[in-house]
């Protein structure tokens, strides 16, 4: 079973839901999509989501990082204040939480902010960066960072040394995943691409049609891509080949998560 997690934004309320999209696998290989409601309680502009290693979903809305467990119980993890509105989230190998803090009282914030499992928050990263929006871990613990002020990706490593991965090719990076041979993929909002960057840096174009305003991105075991559309309310389903094909179709009103998880 896969479990496709999203934050979605509906236009009919103020408040924010987290929406919970299960993937059923019959045994010949026809999938069957039910979009069921996770969490009801009202979270303030949900944007990142991540899971830690006892399967306690965290979510960013707000200045807020907010715990849920297994169950749908919710409880206030961490306040970063008001100088920083964090987005994008991702744990390290050591149960740290990572968070890419985009601005603060009307101006862009530029940090990556480090988390303990006791909450001790401290500033991993606040050099180089220009309003990052997401981030994400490759296999060797360095933190990839989406960077929506110039289009670029920046590499940090596990002692916080800032430098650019990608300055060219990209359009307003929203989403990324890494497929299990390092290379990186990075959805374009302002273009509705997806586009692959090697392990070298190397820029391509891997999906340039049949998406809408792509956000989230996530793998499964397969190897398959899957792809929130925040301006059709849909989930792709992306082969490795890059063929595209709706995954869901309906039961998402403006689905705006930063990152999904399929496991």
């Amino acid at each position: 079973m896969k479990h496709l997690y999203k934050t979605t934004n509906s236009m009919k309320i103020r408040n924010l839901l987290l929406v919970v999209v299960l993937a059923l696998c019959t045994v010949i290989g026809v999938k069957a999509q039910t979009v069921s409601t996770f969490n009801q309680n009202p979270l303030i502009a949900p944007q990142g989501l991540a899971f830690d290693a006892s399967g306690n979903l965290y979510v960013s809305h707000g200045s807020d990082i907010s715990k849920i467990s297994s169950t749908g119980v919710v409880s206030n993890f961490v306040s970063l204040g008001i100088n920083n509105y964090p987005s994008g989230l991702a744990f390290d190998a050591s149960g740290n939480l990572y968070v890419a803090n985009n601005y603060g009282l009307g101006n862009y914030s530029n940090t990556i902010s480090k988390v303990t499992s006791a909450g001790v928050v401290s500033t991993f990263a606040s050099s180089s960066l220009s309003a990052p929006v997401v981030i994400a871990f490759d296999a060797s613990g360095n933190l990839y960072v989406g960077n929506n002020g110039n289009n670029t990706i920046s590499k940090v490593t596990s002692v916080g040394v800032v430098s650019t991965f990608v300055s060219i090719g990209l359009h307003n990076p929203a989403g990324l995943a890494f497929d299990a041979f390092g290379n990186l993929y990075v959805s374009n909002t302002n273009n509705s691409t997806i586009s692959k960057v090697t392990s070298a840096g190397v820029v391509s174009t891997f999906v340039s049609s049949g998406l809408s305003v792509p956000t989230g991105l996530a793998f499964d075991a397969s190897g398959n891509l899957y792809v929130s559309n925040s301006n059709n309310n849909t989930i792709s389903k992306i082969t490795n080949a890059g063929v595209v094909s709706t995954f869901v179709s309906s039961g998402l009103s403006n689905p705006q998560g930063r990152l999904f998880k399929i496991r």
